[in-house]
């Protein structure tokens, strides 16, 4: 039985933006559901891992294939040396990805190159973003970050030099050598969702995680304990915004275009603070459940919007925002802990621990006839 092509599009559409709201959910979820710090300012790492996978790989990518490039281009009557980057930028791509398409190693490598750069951008970006504020209470730290973010956003959305300003730039496909690139790549974004999950499960399961949830739920204690609560912030900002630049790489591949106005923070940063909550604050596998039932919610509307248009009173585009803002609504109120709630941590109880200590005593106290013999 032979599947349409309109339903695999659908299922790749699913998949893909399932894949990147779980990833952007899940670092959102480790620097506030573990750490407690209210980042609204996740956009700005997104969008700078899209802005150096546009902007810098590009431009690196022109003159290092500058050879081949520039054959393509003169047999279109074009001199490579007259072209501006941004002006030009439609066929500058399209000669680039021609070249791509002749070796899939190269796409292969462009690929993991970009992901890695954006990451590391994204992850200065997130440090950056807490030094004048890692030291806030949590309602100054949220507003800091939301303003901070919003300076970059625009400053990209209107300087033409670096993505094009409000019209935008085409980016490269590594996968321009798959003949079904389209319905390939969500493939790619779901094993990078999975990278992610068991990337932060690990994280938190380790000591390093329960000093997190100990600046989260008592910073003042942590503090007292030795811990550095500025350094934890500023580390899992870090990491944060080193997934978050990831998941704009990805994105940007994905769209093979970039706009800034298309990764503000009603999109990147908003709607993953719905899916944190929805899933649950501290649950990785709630936040997954989170990112699935807001896609699900959202693809049944723009899939009845046709239907749905006639009969109601205004737009359709709204009902997404009604739907989604009455169930939050509802779950802050009858289930404020999450469609999974955090999971309690099991300590070991008093008898358990005193036959521990009993196990180690010997260990600890050697008797005469051993401190003689050493």
């Amino acid at each position: 039985m032979t599947v349409p092509p309109e339903v695999i599009q659908a299922l790749a559409d699913i998949a893909a933006f399932f894949s990147m709201y779980a990833i952007v959910a899940l670092a959102l979820n480790l620097a506030y559901g573990y750490t407690g710090v209210p980042n609204f300012g996740l956009h700005m790492s997104i969008l700078g891992g899209a802005a150096i996978t546009g902007g810098l790989i590009g431009r690196i990518l022109f003159g290092a294939l500058w050879n081949d490039v520039s054959v393509r281009l003169m047999e279109l009557g074009m001199d490579p040396a007259e072209l501006d980057f941004v002006s030009n930028n439609a066929v500058i791509i399209d000669a680039i990805n021609a070249v791509i398409a002749t070796s899939p190693l190269l796409g292969i490598g462009i690929l993991l190159m970009a992901l890695l750069v954006a990451g590391l951008f994204g992850a200065l970006l997130g440090y950056l973003l807490t030094l004048p504020a890692a030291r806030l209470r949590e309602e100054y730290l949220a507003m800091a970050t939301l303003a901070i973010a919003e300076v970059f956003f625009n400053v990209l959305r209107f300087q033409r030099d670096i993505i094009g300003g409000t019209i935008g730039i085409q980016v490269v496909d590594p996968l321009a050598w798959l003949p079904q690139r389209f319905a390939v790549y969500p493939l790619v974004l779901l094993g990078a969702a999975a990278a992610v999950f068991l990337l932060i499960r690990r994280v938190v399961n380790a000591p390093l995680g329960r000093v997190l949830k100990s600046v989260r739920d008592d910073d003042v204690a942590a503090s007292t304990m030795g811990h550095d609560v500025a350094r934890m912030r500023e580390l899992s900002m870090a990491v944060s915004g080193f997934i978050g630049g990831v998941a704009g790489a990805l994105w940007a591949f994905y769209t093979l275009g970039i706009n800034a106005i298309n990764f503000n923070r009603v999109l990147w940063t908003f709607i993953p603070w719905l899916i944190v909550i929805l899933g649950g604050t501290a649950n990785n596998l709630g936040v997954v459940i989170g990112a699935l039932v807001y896609i699900v919610i959202r693809r049944t509307i723009i899939l009845f919007k046709d239907t749905l248009n006639p009969v109601l009173p205004f737009d359709v585009a709204w009902v997404e925002y009604l739907l989604i803002g009455s169930l939050l609504i509802a779950m802050l109120i009858f289930r404020p802990q999450g469609i999974l709630p955090e999971r309690p941590v099991k300590t070991l109880d008093r008898d358990e621990v005193e036959r521990l200590r009993e196990e180690s005593r010997p260990s600890l106290h050697l008797d005469k006839d051993e401190v003689a013999a050493r």
